[in-house]
Parts: structure tokens; sequence; C-alpha cells
């Protein structure tokens, strides 16, 4: 597949997947309802997905004239457990700190999440 013709896929796939996920509706439902093969949806998903990430690698900077400020937030009372079916990335640390993001997290927390946790101890 050309560039020209995987950017266009890539484009609609976006679409799909962002229609699906503001539809309220299972991914295998809104498949089933808008006859798009669910393994194709899921593939271009993880596609997506990986290509945003490669995208959003943030510049690393030694300029000292940089603060970095640290904000505490408070710890959850109840955290519910990622279900098989909750299509989700879990990043653990080696400082023990283990982070859960949802399929539904926007690109722009991902970067910041990302962000912040290059700089956790």
């Amino acid at each position: 597949m050309d560039q020209s013709t995987h950017e266009i896929r890539v484009r609609e796939w976006s679409q799909n997947i962002q229609d699906c996920n503001a539809s309220g509706l299972t991914k295998k439902e809104w498949c089933l309802q808008n006859h798009i093969n669910e393994k194709s949806f899921y593939y271009w998903q993880r596609v997506i997905r990986r290509e945003m990430l490669t995208t959003c690698q943030l510049p690393v900077t030694t300029d000292s004239s940089v603060k970095t400020t640290f904000v505490e937030l408070p710890s959850p009372k109840h955290s519910a457990p990622v279900s098989a079916n909750d299509h989700s990335a879990v990043i653990r640390l080696d400082n023990g700190i283990s982070i859960e993001i949802s399929e539904s997290a926007s690109a722009a927390f991902i970067r910041q999440l990302i962000g912040a946790a290059a700089y956790a101890e």
C-alpha cells in the first residue's frame, strides 16, 4: 500500500473510530450496525494508536531555565479494575507507579500523561 492510500485509510478509519466512540454503543454493536468487520476495526484502531504514539514523542529539554512544577492529586478511594473486555493500556514504571489508560482517552491527554510520567520519581 503506498503512502497516500495509507493516509486516506487512516483518515477514514480515524473518523470511524471517533463515530464509534461517540455512539454510546459497544464496538461490536457499532460494527454490526455499520456493516464493518470487527477485526478490521480493531486492526485499524491499533494501527492508528501506534502511529499516534510515534508522532507524540515529546522533545526532551535540557534548558535549565524551564521550571518543573508538580501538583499532588488525591488518590481515588475505589479503583475499578479493568475488565477483560475493556481495551486499555497499562504502563508500569520501574518506580512502582502503574498507569491505566482507557481506550476513550484523548490523544492530548495521553501526550500529557506520557510527558508527566517521564518526570515521575
